[in-house]
């Protein structure tokens, strides 16, 4: 049985207005919606027991004598009623309860936030931390990004935006943007961009597109959050989507 102390489950906790790329158009609005949070209780389960009968010692039990786990899990929901709305939302509440506390956590914390709204397009940032039970450390949080279409409802990925042509000149800007960071391993940094950049994440956010690292590669310390502004040049205008031209305050060019 799992017992909880936390606030209502479905509350709203904030309500957002974003502004558009260009004045004079519409706004759109979203909520942050709680989903989770404070202390979760647990029963203990047979692997929590030793051959004795008695609780693991490296596990720490509440005064009731069960395990516990503190959570802080909410999702976004976009303002509207058409169907791909909808499911964008069903998604993102999807994605949200994949973070809630589970027996085998001490903390699971899903922070979102809209970088980017407008009534064609929406571009998310979830920074997820989780510690498993007994962990320590801080090298446990991690961030993903979604970014939807709110007219068609497809979600859109860095292989639709960028021309992979152009990933030679991509890499060498971001290498060149860490050179004179003497923290930053130029090693590691070259064989992250190499085994992992097309399945990175990206954003929007003050009409510029931006690719996060998101990885240790300096200190626990300092983090996973390393984002990268992408030049304009190098977006596939044949593939990515219009919305980008708005998000950007860019014009594509004309088909051929």
């Amino acid at each position: 049985m799992i017992k909880t102390i936390q606030l209502v489950l479905i509350s709203v906790t904030a309500l957002g207005i974003a502004s558009t790329a260009h004045a004079g158009e519409p706004e759109a609005a979203f909520s942050i919606v709680q989903l989770q949070r404070g202390i979760i209780s647990f029963d203990l389960t047979p692997d929590d027991l030793d051959e004795n009968g008695k609780p693991e010692d490296w596990l720490i039990l509440n005064q009731d004598g069960k395990l516990t786990c503190n959570a802080d899990v909410s999702t976004v929901v976009i303002s509207g009623a058409s169907s791909s709305i909808i499911r964008i939302n069903r998604t993102l509440r999807d994605f949200a309860e994949q973070a809630r506390c589970t027996h085998d956590q001490d903390i699971s914390d899903l922070i979102p936030k809209v970088t980017y709204i407008s009534p064609e397009a929406v571009s998310l940032s979830f920074e997820r931390t989780e510690y498993g039970k007994g962990a320590n450390g801080s090298c446990h949080t991690h961030s993903e990004y979604l970014n939807f279409d709110l007219e068609s409802g497809v979600q859109h990925r860095l292989p639709d935006i960028l021309r992979s042509d152009a990933f030679p000149k991509i890499r060498q800007d971001i290498l060149t943007a860490f050179l004179k960071d003497p923290g930053m391993n130029q090693k590691d940094l070259r064989e992250l961009l190499d085994r992992e950049f097309w399945t990175m994440g990206f954003f929007i956010k003050d009409n510029k597109l931006y690719v996060d690292l998101d990885s240790y590669l300096k200190s626990c310390v300092d983090g996973p959050f390393f984002p990268v502004e992408i030049n304009t040049a190098y977006i596939n205008t044949e593939s990515a989507p219009a919305w980008l031209e708005t998000a950007l305050n860019i014009n594509f060019p004309p088909p051929n």
